[in-house]
């Protein structure tokens, strides 16, 4: 997943985003507005700031937003940028053939087991080109074959209890899923 800058990080581009924005407005501003600024934004990336800082830069009115927008928007960009650097990752694993091929197996197994059952209660025969008797499925894959990206697992077959899978952290699916409900949270909160 790609790693982005912390404002915290980057005190020059921070300042020159501060400052172009200031001047924008009408507002004076001292050291001590920017220390503030720079505290209350020094959790987010450089980049969504520096990104804000713009937009804000463009709405209309005479005196610098508060920190609390500015910080708000920033972090909507950056659940964004998140969001959209987390489903490049997904897009880019690489399909997991034999997981694949023994899902396929068993689903065609489940299928042809069920397919017969049926056939018989029923005393009717499926025609041999119906999609029900087809070869051909479309299996759904997985980041993590254990537990199929849900990220949650039994701890043992018999125990009904469960514990994060070890891909917990790492999953790109379940980044993608954290991210866009980040994204849906700092929407809600702006809009």
């Amino acid at each position: 997943m790609t790693s982005y800058r912390l404002t915290a990080d980057e005190p020059k581009r921070f300042l020159q985003a501060f400052n172009t924005l200031a001047a924008s407005k009408s507002g004076e501003t001292d050291v001590v507005k920017y220390e503030v600024y720079f505290q209350g934004l020094s959790d987010l990336p450089i980049e969504a700031v520096e990104q804000a800082a713009r937009t804000l830069q463009k709405e209309p009115g005479a005196f610098l937003p508060d920190a609390g927008t500015w910080y708000r928007l920033a972090d909507k960009l950056a659940a964004e940028m998140v969001e959209k650097a987390v489903e490049e990752d997904v897009r880019s694993l690489p399909p997991a053939p034999r997981v694949a091929t023994d899902e396929r197996e068993r689903l065609i197994a489940a299928r042809d087991d069920f397919v017969a059952r049926m056939e018989t209660l029923t005393g009717r025969t499926i025609p041999a080109d119906h999609p029900m008797k087809s070869r051909d499925i479309q299996l759904p894959t997985y980041g993590c074959p254990v537990c199929k990206d849900v990220g949650w697992v039994r701890e043992s077959d018999t125990s009904t209890r469960v514990r994060h899978c070890v891909c917990w952290d790492r999953n790109p699916v379940l980044q993608k899923w954290r991210a866009t409900a980040r994204v849906k949270k700092a929407a809600s909160a702006v809009g």
